[in-house]
């Protein structure tokens, strides 16, 4: 049993079980344990309720959400507890995290996206019921209008800014997590996005059981409202545990009267700032904390008798307000004169709410389909099939992609133009024209599709490790789906190319030939691409990623017996060229044509076998510029250089830094 042993795994149509996520005495430190950022906080976070945590920037807030979510585990310290269990990494599968920074795909649409989410996380076969769980999201989150619309990024124009946030909280919310957190999900939106947004995760909470945390810099009154607990943090210190709706009560009672038309977040928030009044709020909140099993912490403002007022702000801010002023801060929640009993109790003005009212009845209506649509997770094979159909679309739209094919038709055409009529088949002249159109073919497809690879993981690294991080599929679905994917794109792309090349070369179609030749350049390409995507994985920085790729693209080159003849290598590099993969295909598309053919002698006799014979064996050239080996043992060695690196590949991404969350 893991930790969420209260957590349904799935099951058609149910609600999941209700988390109590506890934590006490959490501490983090950095610079191996020399600064301590967060300093022996504890808290608890209930079902059915918004939990916000505010402070300023740099207090802490992100750094607590990351310890919560498991996404940062070294440094810490501290007791976790889920009902009452200890927590261990399997609570992620029951978690939905929604990130400061949004990734997504930028070529697919809105719709495209949420649909693969759910493909992956929900084994839905029925289509329909699909396709109403992502219209009932789309809706939720108030992106109907944008469905076809693509994601887009900082080059490629998309949806907005905060309609990138919601589409966030959407493919989080898809699975209907029984625990939510968020990290400054209301960054980007304007006021009433905001209020719409808070007010959609609200029904969530409600409705589902969800236990929800959120981050956030300084909501507006209305947004503070919509949440039920507060955790303020300040410097690593958490100074305040409870309800929303007691914090203006709780500042009067220990001295902090917030000024009339102020809204009490904004007024928490400069308290909180003002670095000479921390000692005062830790003294109070140490002295006040309480606990209570079904209450969690709060603060017990009925023990608190303090006469003493902390007024750092001038008389001058409470002054008059006219009418109509104070109806507007009154309707808004901003605070009162500091009369005993003020609370903040936002209402939404009877006309927003007469405008709204139809909207929102539709969007109650779509989380009860989002509840009811719930299932168990999408088997392991399921998942391989729709993250190959995701990668396949990727390959489709990428920018880089349809570059590299319209580099792939011009190269053609100039190959065209260089090798038609010019090549004489089975003569002297015509030997040395197959051996550089062999390796000019070897050449192209050893350098694109490595480059391809080492270009097209960046884009994609942050959306995999996000959604691995929060366990929607493992490394080795990721893995397997791309290299099918890999396998896919190149296959049809060669068929065509050597198609085009064989017809230039030939003058007519062998299959034999053919068929051959695509099979050793698409095992090439294939290897070409591992590489480029095992040493993607290795870098963080993009450039040193290039020039390590392009010295050992380089030295495979010069090695592989087309500029200098294996046999006048000197010793060192000799023994280089059984390092690179274009030795062996070279050698293996040289083999097939020219192993068993009697060459016939141009009238210059360029070869030294010419001088007495009219004709000489094609191997006399072959075994000086290609490896000795039988073609079989070429090709064996061919596929263990792919699955080598295949292999290295995937311990780079299961192991190493490759796939992990920044």
């Amino acid at each position: 049993m893991d930790d969420a042993s209260g957590v349904a795994k799935g099951g058609h149509g149910l609600q999941h079980d209700k988390i109590k996520y506890e934590f006490s005495n959490v501490k983090y430190t950095v610079d191996h344990g020399k600064l301590e950022i967060l300093h022996g906080i504890k808290g608890m976070l209930l079902p059915k309720t918004i939990t916000v945590i505010m402070g300023p920037s740099g207090s802490g807030k992100t750094t607590l959400l990351n310890i919560l979510s498991l996404k940062v585990t070294d440094g810490v310290q501290g007791k976790f507890l889920i009902n009452g269990m200890n927590r261990t990494k399997h609570i992620k599968s029951h978690m939905g995290y929604v990130l400061q920074d949004d990734y997504f795909f930028s070529r697919l649409t809105v719709y495209e996206t949420i649909e693969f989410t759910a493909k992956l996380k929900l084994d839905i076969r029925d289509k329909n019921k699909l396709t109403q769980l992502v219209n009932s999201v789309l809706d939720i989150m108030s992106l109907s209008h944008v469905k076809d619309t693509i994601v887009g990024d900082a080059f490629i124009r998309g949806i907005s800014g905060g309609q990138r946030k919601r589409l966030s909280i959407a493919n989080e919310i898809l699975s209907n997590p029984p625990l939510l957190l968020m990290d400054e999900p209301t960054s980007g939106l304007d006021s009433s996005s905001a209020l719409s947004l808070v007010e959609c995760i609200q029904r969530i909470a409600t409705m589902s059981n969800t236990t929800i945390i959120s981050s956030l810099h300084q909501p507006s009154s209305q947004v503070f409202a919509k949440f039920d607990r507060l955790i303020a943090i300040t410097n690593g210190y958490i100074i305040y545990h409870g309800k929303t709706t007691e914090l203006n009560k709780y500042l009067k009672k220990i001295g902090f009267i917030c000024p009339y038309g102020w809204n009490v977040a904004d007024y928490l928030m400069d308290i909180l700032c003002n670095n000479k009044f921390e000692i005062i709020l830790l003294e109070n909140y140490n002295k006040f904390l309480q606990f209570d099993n079904e209450e969690g912490y709060f603060m017990n403002i009925s023990a608190i008798n303090n006469t003493v007022i902390h007024d750092d702000y001038d008389a001058s801010m409470e002054r008059e307000l006219s009418a109509a002023e104070l109806k507007q801060k009154a309707d808004s929640g901003y605070c009162g004169s500091g009369s005993a009993g003020d609370s903040v109790k936002v209402q939404i003005v009877s006309m927003q709410e007469s405008k709204a009212r139809e909207q929102d009845l539709m969007k109650l209506k779509s989380v009860e389909i989002l509840i009811s649509l719930q299932t168990r997770k999408t088997p392991y094979l399921r998942q391989n099939f729709f993250l190959l159909i995701r990668g396949l679309k990727k390959i489709i739209t990428d920018e880089i992609t349809i570059v590299k094919v319209i580099d792939l038709v011009v190269i053609l055409t100039l190959f065209g133009f260089l090798w038609l009529k010019t090549f004489k088949e089975d003569t002297e002249e015509g030997i040395i024209d197959t051996i550089g159109a062999i390796f000019f073919i070897l050449s192209y497809w050893t350098f694109y599709p490595a480059y391809l690879s080492l270009y097209s993981f960046p884009s994609e690294r942050e959306v995999i490790a996000k959604e691995r991080n929060m366990k929607t599929f493992q490394v080795s679905n990721y893995f397997f789906s791309k290299l099918c994917a890999e396998f896919i794109y190149f296959f049809i792309i060669i068929a065509f190319w050597m198609l085009v090349t064989h017809l230039v070369l030939y003058g007519t179609f062998k299959v034999g030939i053919y068929i051959s030749y695509a099979i050793v350049t698409l095992l090439n390409a294939l290897i070409s691409c591992s590489l480029g995507y095992f040493i993607s994985t290795l870098f963080d920085n993009f450039s040193k990623a290039v020039s390590f790729l392009s010295v050992v693209l380089l030295t495979m080159t010069l090695t592989n017996g087309f500029y200098v003849e294996i046999a006048k290598l000197q010793i060192p590099f000799r023994y280089l060229q059984w390092l690179s993969y274009q030795t062996y295909s070279a050698s293996i598309l040289a083999k097939i044509k020219y192993d068993n053919a009697l060459i016939k002698c141009s009238p210059e006799n360029l070869s030294q076998q010419c001088k007495n014979h009219g004709v000489f064996p094609g191997n006399v050239i072959i075994d000086k510029r290609f490896a000795k080996l039988h073609i079989s043992i070429s090709v064996l060695i061919l596929i263990s250089f792919y699955v080598i690196i295949k292999i290295s590949t995937y311990i780079s991404l299961r192991w190493s830094h490759a796939l992990k969350m920044k």
